[in-house]
């Protein structure tokens, strides 16, 4: 089932973007009565403030941390669909590329980012 068909099924009229739909298909039991994603649950369950995790799902956007949490909480989870690093590529995007400091750092998270993609 896609995430286009479970929003169908699941009558809900809003969502924030791929990234949410992706998200809420993969972990169940984060989910409310009404199908909506528990974000505050989840955020304190990987340890993120609510912050952290509404500004993810509006920007559609991932910090490799986020992304990394997300990948074992789905591994770790006996209800969710695990989701696979190649799934979230789309939405990977280290912090450290958007703001660079300094030459050597942002060639540090670049390699950061490559081995994410790569393992």
């Amino acid at each position: 089932m896609s995430t286009q068909d479970f929003n169908y099924l699941s009558g809900r009229k809003y969502s924030f973007g791929p990234l949410y739909d992706l998200i809420t298909y993969k972990f169940p039991e984060y989910r409310t009565r009404q199908g909506i994603l528990d974000i505050p649950r989840l955020a304190w369950e990987l340890g993120f403030s609510n912050q952290t995790m509404y500004r993810s799902f509006t920007d559609n956007r991932l910090s490799l941390r986020v992304a990394q949490y997300l990948i074992r909480l789905s591994r770790e989870s006996d209800a969710a669909n695990v989701i696979l690093r190649e799934e979230l590529f789309d939405f990977v995007l280290p912090e450290e590329i958007v703001y660079p400091a300094r030459n050597s750092e942002s060639r540090k998270a670049e390699k950061r980012a490559a081995k994410f993609r790569s393992a």
